[in-house]
Order: C-alpha cells, then sequence, then structure tokens
C-alpha cells in the first residue's frame, strides 16, 4: 500500500517473526532491484506475555522473566541471521529485538526512523483472534506513517496446483 510519494528507498523496516511467510517477505525484498545505498533495519518484537494477576507470586515472576529472557534471544539471533542475509545481498542492515506488541512496534519504529517503506509477511489466515482484532500486516497497512509491503505467499490454488 503506498501511502505517499517517495522519492528514493533509502530506510525500510523488516518486521520478522521466524515464520515461513516472514522468511519469504525478506526474500522477496533481497530479489527487488532496489537502488542502493539503503538501510534495512529487522525488527522482532516480543509481545507482552500473559498477565498473571495482580499480586505474581516470586515464582510467577521468575518464570516470566526467563521466558521473556529467552524470547528475546531467540529474537536477537533472528535478526542477526536476516540482516546477515541482507548484507550478504548488499544491503546494509540491522537488527532490533524490541518488548511490546508487533505491529505497534514496527510502526513506532518506522516513525522514529522515518522509514520509507516497511516489509512484513502475511499468513493468509486467520484465527479467531485475528479475525476479531486484526493481524499484524492488517494493523501496519492501516496505521503506518510511510508504504507498506505486505509479502503473501502464493497459494496452490491460484498456480493451478
Amino acid at each position: 500500500m503506498i501511502k505517499k510519494p517517495v522519492r528514493a528507498l533509502t530506510r525500510i523496516i523488516v518486521g520478522t517473526d521466524g515464520s515461513n511467510e516472514s522468511k519469504d517477505s525478506v526474500e522477496f525484498l533481497r530479489q527487488l532491484p532496489l537502488l542502493k545505498p539503503m538501510h534495512v533495519t529487522v525488527l522482532a518484537a516480543v509481545p507482552p506475555l500473559p498477565f498473571l494477576g495482580e499480586k505474581p507470586t516470586r515464582t510467577a515472576s521468575s518464570i516470566t522473566e526467563k521466558l521473556r529472557a529467552a524470547l528475546e534471544a531467540d529474537g536477537r539471533k533472528l535478526v542477526s541471521r536476516v540482516a546477515r542475509d541482507l548484507r550478504r545481498a548488499g544491503l546494509d542492515a540491522n537488527g532490533v529485538v524490541t518488548r511490546g506488541l508487533p505491529a505497534l512496534e514496527i510502526m513506532k519504529l518506522a516513525e522514529t526512523d522515518r522509514a520509507d517503506l516497511i516489509v512484513v509477511g502475511a499468513h493468509g489466515r486467520r484465527s479467531a483472534r485475528e479475525y476479531l482484532m486484526g493481524s499484524v500486516s492488517d494493523s501496519v497497512v492501516k496505521y503506518a506513517p510511510c508504504s507498506v509491503l505486505v509479502y503473501r505467499r502464493p497459494h496452490e490454488f491460484w498456480r493451478g496446483g
């Protein structure tokens, strides 16, 4: 979705969660005939963990912090790997891991970095939660401060398979 005229794509945000759709969106970006120099920031957001109640026990808090730390470590590995692959393709890239709702974190980073484009993958399926609340890609398209490229994997039906 193009939101406003862009003279050049110099700053791109790529939202990733490690899913196949996310990987495919990065591969699609790598294959675009983009002009360089360009900077790509790869973002993985660790969503809020389930609410533990008003006064969580020490054990529950400890388990929550260990889980959050593990998710953040996985996120750092993921963005490092994706940024490395983008650098191999000739792009200037770095990775960022944040805490928060993925769509909101993507949009905040796009605003702060004055991004020209956000790239995200779409699953093409809806859970009950996504049906009611919307998906990350839906929210980014609706509220992003810049243009958005949503990559959706082709389905067998459309390819005649």
